[in-house]
């Protein structure tokens, strides 16, 4: 595997290096188009290229390293890397958001997966970037690195009173084996700003079917202020329209 790496990893360094505005060879398997989202030049654009077949931790073979190319114009060069290839096999969301409406700037929302490793293991990498016209260039401003074998999850949310908001559901490291759920929130400069950090009533393999973030989206809620027991439960994204609360943990009827 780590031959593999290398491997990959000198042809993107040779590729980049001489072809300049282009992205490395391999097969193509997502393109934005930024123009006119960002208010960018005609061939501004986001290039996702895959690239040979590799072997995971465990000897099977698995996807290639994802090369991501991001170019202002035409004939920039591809910006540097918004996740690092080696935690890269996997390209799970490949978009442009609106956190405050189609009238405001949007943002890049990337996520990625690496390649599977034992006990079912797998890397998981979340990037939101920003355009800074002032440099002309894009930025990252919320990067959240984990795992992906106990139920952790980074969301964007698309809608309702945390639009906007970036939550982390991210396995802690000592009994009871809970979550550490995070909220960041775009400030007005877009960046994003940690605004509620604590420990779940989730618990690990508790046998609720539901996302962790769903299970958590009350006390995630009330602890920000906008929802308050009483008040009709929020709805998990899918599958539960009669949700119910056990220990202020939501479940599912």
């Amino acid at each position: 595997m780590i031959q593999d790496r290398r491997r990959w990893a000198l042809l993107a360094v040779s590729v980049f290096c001489c072809i300049g505005a282009g992205p490395a060879p391999g097969r193509v398997i997502a393109r934005l188009d930024l123009s006119k989202p960002f208010h960018l030049a005609d061939g501004a654009s986001l290039t996702a290229i895959q690239g040979p077949e590799v072997t995971d931790a465990i000897g099977d073979p698995a996807p290639g390293y994802i090369l991501v190319c991001i170019k202002p114009s035409a004939r920039s060069p591809c910006a540097p890397q918004p996740i690092d290839p080696h935690d890269s096999n996997y390209l799970e969301i490949a978009e442009i958001v609106y956190p405050r409406g189609r009238l405001a700037a949007p943002l890049l929302h990337l996520q990625m997966a690496s390649a599977y490793a034992g006990n079912g293991s797998q890397g998981r990498a979340a990037v939101m970037l920003a355009y800074r016209p002032a440099d002309h260039r894009f930025e990252p401003i919320f990067k959240q690195l984990g795992g992906g074998n106990m139920n952790q999850e980074t969301r964007y949310i698309r809608s309702g009173p945390l639009r906007g908001d970036m939550i982390v559901a991210d396995a802690t490291s000592n009994a009871p084996f809970a979550y550490w759920v995070t909220v960041d929130r775009l400030t007005p400069n877009y960046r994003y700003k940690q605004v509620l950090r604590y420990r779940s009533a989730t618990h690990y393999n508790d046998g609720n079917p539901l996302a962790v973030i769903d299970s958590e989206m009350p006390n995630i809620l009330r602890r920000l202020g906008v929802w308050r027991h009483g008040q009709p439960l929020p709805l998990p994204k899918s599958g539960c329209a009669h949700p119910r609360l056990v220990k202020s943990e939501l479940w599912c009827s």
